[in-house]
């Protein structure tokens, strides 16, 4: 992965836990160009952060565009180039990245879903205990 520049994220996309960075500059370890909305595990070292990766439009340059809170997740600064890695991350991963959104709205949804989950698979049981007769 070539370094990038870490930039600052436009003022529409802060706290959406997204990063913006040129398609061209989007690969996985593999050299695989990673598509514009895939939720990724982004990592520097041993810091990690699960962001949607969107493209930046505004140029071409080695650069990523992060907000601060993402910034301080990885430890990095604006202006400093950093050696980071992007893994595409699967549905396991999307529900692990919704449970702990920094959007209340994704978070609380995620959060209900999941529990809404589990309340169906005990009603299932209790449902087909019930076709057994007693006794």
């Amino acid at each position: 992965m070539p370094e990038l520049q870490i930039g600052l994220l436009y003022k529409d996309d802060v706290y959406k836990d997204l990063a913006r960075v040129a398609e061209s500059h989007r690969r996985s370890s593999d050299g695989q160009i990673i598509p514009e909305g895939t939720l990724c595990l982004v990592t520097m070292g041993s810091r990690k952060a699960r962001l949607f990766l969107r493209g930046d439009q505004s140029a071409d340059s080695p650069a990523i565009l992060l907000d601060e809170r993402t910034r301080n997740v990885l430890g990095v600064e604006v202006g400093q180039v950093a050696n980071l890695h992007f893994k595409p991350l699967g549905s396991w991963g999307e529900i692990q990245w919704a449970w702990s959104a920094t959007e209340p709205a994704y978070r609380i949804a995620a959060r209900i879903a999941v529990l809404s989950f589990f309340i169906s698979i005990v009603g299932l049981i209790i449902g087909l205990l019930s076709l057994f007769p007693k006794g």
